[in-house]
């Protein structure tokens, strides 16, 4: 006889929890969608849907990588039976799982029980959550008992509500936390939730798997995970590190950015953790007024021996923001005055981009003749003012037209603005 030997390929299973809906007309209903990883996959499966006529579906997030989990919600307007299938891709794997949808109009007063994530991963001395819904249904009113029960004495479930009102067209939930004792070998195992009102009971399922039990590790996360900095200015981000699992050691920091341009820094640089225990680290993100504006990415790695464990944090640089300046303008830009009497002006200064300062103001006049007219203003004006500027004549000034120009100055800021005076007789 001859054998031949393979190894099995990367692939992946995707199924629909429940497979079966039963909903009413513009209702959502959901159902989850699970990848598991199969002989090492680790790929990103990307999701696709068609459905029935009629029938609105929608999936997110729309992709997983490796083993995850989606959420399919459907609804319609019209009573009928339809489907909803889920297609994953991921290179030349593809498999679907269809999902039943019974829209019924004329059902009785119920309700709906739902958990999210149905299947999670937890690893022995560990716990993690589920959150259950409840969801009225064709006008129910009443109150939900909620009660649970474990598949094994080494699963321990609590709700944080066993009593939930809902009010017709209303919903509510609660989050049953699930532990797992140290002592529990790995395996699959469940948590039923049943919801009771009078003669009604509904029951929904989350399905643990029990993974031995992690090493002493720690965990690293950045808040915020997004910053928008304007160029020549900075911003921060803490950096929080956790010991899981009662690790106790030292961490140490660093920081890098992609692509090369934000300057990085973190203080501290090195965290002691003892365990069950957090500590902080201020990361601080720098730019000059001649950084290139767009996205950047910082990375901080946080390593301890040969545990490497990395936050990443998404900077958007801007440009900077313009100088502090003023304008200033004069009106009307042009006038007359006869010989003997005088003429007045308004002089405007308008602060922009916050300046807030006092402006020093000087007139000249074009031509300077001995018998022109004369002018007199104030010497300073405020960043956000209305001055006036005269001009006066004798009975010997000499006729044409003069350009009088004011110049305002603030430290190296310096505008002008003109006038077109004419002298008549």
């Amino acid at each position: 006889m001859t054998f031949k030997v393979t190894q099995a390929q990367p692939d992946f299973t995707i199924t629909a929890n429940p497979s079966q809906i039963l909903t009413q007309p513009g209702f959502n209903a959901t159902s989850t969608i699970t990848v598991t990883a199969l002989n090492g996959f680790s790929g990103t499966v990307f999701f696709s849907l068609s459905s029935s006529p009629g029938l609105l579906a929608n999936i997110t997030p729309h992709n997983v990588t490796g083993t995850g989990s989606a959420t399919l919600i459907v609804s319609a307007s019209t009573p009928g039976n339809y489907t909803a299938t889920v297609t994953g891709n991921s290179g030349s794997l593809s498999h679907s799982v269809t999902v039943l949808v019974n829209v019924q109009s004329q059902a009785k007063p119920d309700f709906a029980i739902n958990s999210n994530p149905s299947n999670i991963t937890i690893a022995a001395g560990s716990s993690g959550s589920s959150v259950i819904t409840l969801t009225s249904l064709n006008g129910f009113n009443g109150t939900i008992t909620l009660t649970d029960t474990t598949s094994s004495s080494g699963i321990t479930a609590t709700l944080s509500r066993t009593s939930i009102p809902l009010p017709p067209g209303g919903s509510g939930s609660s989050v049953v936390s699930i532990t797992v004792a140290t002592s529990t070998p790995p395996g699959s195992y469940f948590v039923t939730v049943t919801g009771t009102s009078g003669s009604l009971s509904h029951s929904t399922f989350v399905f643990v798997s029990v993974t031995g039990s992690p090493p002493p590790s720690f965990s690293l996360s950045a808040n915020p995970t997004s910053l928008i900095i304007s160029g020549g200015s900075s911003g921060t981000s803490t950096i929080n590190v956790t010991s899981l699992n009662n690790f106790s050691g030292t961490v140490s920091l660093t920081s890098s950015s992609t692509p090369a341009g934000l300057t990085t820094s973190l203080n501290p640089s090195s965290i002691t953790l003892v365990g069950g225990g957090t500590a902080n680290s201020i990361l601080t993100i720098s730019t000059t007024a001649g950084t290139a504006t767009g996205n950047y990415t910082i990375a901080v790695a946080g390593t301890s021996g040969n545990t490497t464990r990395v936050a990443t944090i998404f900077v958007v640089v801007t440009a900077p923001p313009p100088p502090p300046d003023f304008t200033i303008t004069i009106t009307p830009a042009s006038g007359s005055v006869s010989r003997g009497t005088s003429a007045s002006f308004t002089i405007t200064v308008r602060g922009t981009n916050g300046f807030n300062s006092t402006v020093s103001l000087s007139a000249s006049i074009t031509p300077l003749l001995r018998r022109g007219p004369t002018v007199s203003l104030p010497s300073t004006a405020g960043p956000y003012s209305n001055s006036t500027i005269t001009v006066g004549t004798s009975r010997q000034t000499s006729l044409g037209t003069y350009t009088i120009t004011v110049t305002a100055t603030s430290g190296s800021i310096t505008h002008t603005a003109t006038v077109t005076v004419t002298v008549t007789r």
